[in-house]
């Protein structure tokens, strides 16, 4: 697992609100600071620019681990739609009766302390989908995870 020292999100919006987001550890501050100024926003996950950043980290110590770009809708322009499942936000408790073969691609009893937050829908009582987020950044060395 890799320590968190950095994430850097653009946000891109249906009506055209566009923004960076970054959270750094204090020792990359100014590398991070200087790459989201160097680039307009719709380039700082593309090649080369990626290399300038993977460099100056490498300086350091760090490697790029993971990119992610987001597309928010228009909250205007959405309309319920129906579902014949219930869904259920799942937290780590709910997990518990989950730890079953069917369910090992997402889940896995030997790290359970990892997974924290999912979404299952339901028919009946019977789960037919799930998503799931796991804390996928190691939380050693006083580094914070995901």
């Amino acid at each position: 697992m890799f320590p968190f020292i950095a994430y850097i999100f653009t946000i891109h919006w249906a009506i055209g609100l566009i923004n960076v987001v970054a959270s750094v550890t204090e020792d990359v501050r100014e590398i991070v600071t200087e790459y989201v100024g160097k680039y307009e926003f719709y380039h700082l996950f593309e090649t080369p620019n990626l290399h300038w950043l993977s460099n100056r980290l490498d300086g350091n110590g760090y490697k790029i681990c993971f990119m992610a770009e987001y597309f928010l809708p228009d909250i205007n322009n959405l309309r319920p739609i129906s579902c014949d499942y219930k869904i259920r936000v799942l937290e780590q408790q709910d997990f518990e009766k989950l730890y079953l073969p069917e369910w090992s691609n997402a889940l896995c009893k030997d790290r359970k302390h990892l997974d924290l937050l999912g979404i299952g829908a339901y028919e009946d009582e019977k789960l037919n989908f799930f998503l799931h987020k796991e804390k996928w950044c190691a939380q050693e060395n006083g580094a914070v995870g995901k």
